[in-house]
């Protein structure tokens, strides 16, 4: 588990202005006391991220080049606990959490493309390969038919369309394997060491991302 998690958010900030531009800036989103601190990004639009049903679902999400957007959020858990041999209670942290959502613009709508996630339980049994991919852009397309059917009329399309969508295997649950240690020891999941760690992490993702998604719209 992450020791220096303080420095992630400055060190984050510093890289992301290089990456994605100078008006990029984690702040702070929600905060519980000594247990929950949440970042996320300023952003100037809104779009529709974690299409798994989660209330929250409506984002700020800021413009990185071209039409694709990003919606980037840190989280860190924390707990009281005693260590072994003494009384006095630490406050440590349980859980670090980092996903970077892209989004594209499409006509009048940003829909959510994918999701990166690293998610640190300081737990050795955690099934779900760390770091990994979420693949949305199928909810996403489909939730856009059901709005535009919503607001057109269905004219007999959404009626054609729902059988189709349920021959096909449902992949925003999916977690797709990023960083696991197969050549090693066949474990799924690398654990958050350090801040350091996860920002190079974070430059080499965006920058490879960006690569590729280039290469596509140019092709």
């Amino acid at each position: 588990m992450i020791k220096d998690y303080d420095k992630l958010i400055p060190n984050l900030n510093e890289k992301c202005k290089l990456i994605i531009g100078n008006g990029f800036l984690l702040k702070t989103y929600k905060k519980d006391g000594h247990k929950l601190l949440i970042f996320n990004n300023i952003g100037s639009f809104k779009a529709v991220n974690r299409l798994d049903g989660d209330a929250d679902s409506e984002v700020d999400v800021c413009h990185w080049f071209g039409r694709y957007y990003l919606y980037i959020e840190v989280k860190f858990v924390f707990d009281s606990r005693v260590p072994k041999g003494k009384r006095k209670a630490d406050i440590v942290i349980t859980q670090c959490s980092i996903s970077i959502s892209v989004f594209k613009s499409l006509s009048e709508k940003i829909i959510q493309l994918f999701r990166a996630e690293w998610d640190d339980y300081d737990n050795e049994q955690i099934c779900h390969p760390q770091p990994h991919w979420h693949i949305t852009s199928d909810t996403s397309v489909a939730n856009t038919f059901n709005e535009y059917a919503k607001e057109f009329g269905e004219n007999g399309f959404m009626a054609i369309l729902e059988p189709e969508k349920e021959q096909v295997a449902s992949l925003k649950k999916f977690h797709f394997a990023m960083k696991g240690k197969w050549e090693d020891d066949m474990t799924h999941s690398t654990s958050i060491e350090s801040s350091k760690q996860v920002s190079d992490w974070f430059s080499g993702l965006l920058s490879s991302i960006r690569t590729e998604l280039e290469y596509i719209d140019n092709d």
